[in-house]
C-alpha cells in the first residue's frame, strides 16, 4: 500500500477585496485582488504605513468571475475558501460570499479610475486594430478621381449603416 508522502495544502477563509484589472502585456488582462483577512476595514487607506504593510495584491486571469462575473467592482470585497501549500494561494472561485465595500472612499476612487483607464485603453487598442482592416480601402480610395471616390465613400457608408445602396441587393 502506498503511502501519502505530500501534505494536504491548508484550507481556510481568506477575505479579498477586488482592486481591478491589471495591464500585463498580453491580449488578456490580470484581475487584481488583495488579501485583507489581517486588515481592519475601518476607513483608513489601504496604503497607510510603510510598503512593506501594504495588503499584498494578488493577479488572477479571469479573476473577475472570482465573484458574481460583471457585478464585481473595484472596493468590493468578498471571502473565499483559499488553498495554501507551501506559500502558493489558491482561491476556491466558487465558495465566493459577498462581505461589503472597502470603506476608504479615496482608495476606492483610486481603483475605480484606474480600472475604468486600462479598460479604456484596451478598448480603444480594439478599436484601432478594426479599423487597421479597412486599408485595404483606403489604398483603393487614393487611387480613385475624386467624383469614385465619393461614390465608394457612399458604398461603404450605406454598406455600415445598412442603408439604400445594401437594400437594392436584397
Amino acid at each position: 500500500m502506498a503511502t501519502k508522502t505530500d501534505k494536504e495544502p491548508k484550507r481556510e477563509k481568506r477575505k479579498l477585496v477586488y482592486i481591478g484589472v491589471r495591464e500585463n502585456g498580453t491580449k488578456n488582462p490580470l484581475h487584481a485582488w488583495a488579501d485583507i483577512t489581517d486588515y481592519e476595514n475601518d476607513g483608513r487607506s489601504f496604503y497607510d504605513g510603510s510598503p512593506s504593510d501594504y495588503p499584498r495584491e494578488r493577479q488572477f486571469s479571469g479573476g473577475k468571475n472570482l465573484g458574481r462575473g460583471g457585478s464585481v467592482k473595484p472596493g468590493m470585497i468578498y471571502e473565499f475558501d483559499v488553498e495554501i501549500d507551501d506559500g502558493s494561494f489558491s482561491v476556491l472561485p466558487s465558495t465566493w460570499s459577498f462581505v461589503g465595500a472597502w470603506r476608504n472612499l479615496p482608495n476606492r476612487a483610486l481603483w475605480q479610475a484606474k480600472h475604468d483607464a486600462i479598460r479604456a485603453e484596451r478598448q480603444a487598442t480594439r478599436a484601432n486594430v478594426k479599423l487597421e482592416a479597412l486599408e485595404p480601402f483606403r489604398h483603393a480610395y487614393f487611387g480613385l478621381n475624386s467624383r469614385a471616390r465619393g461614390v465608394l465613400l457612399a458604398q461603404i457608408c450605406a454598406y455600415v449603416t445598412g442603408g439604400p445602396a445594401e437594400k437594392k441587393g436584397k
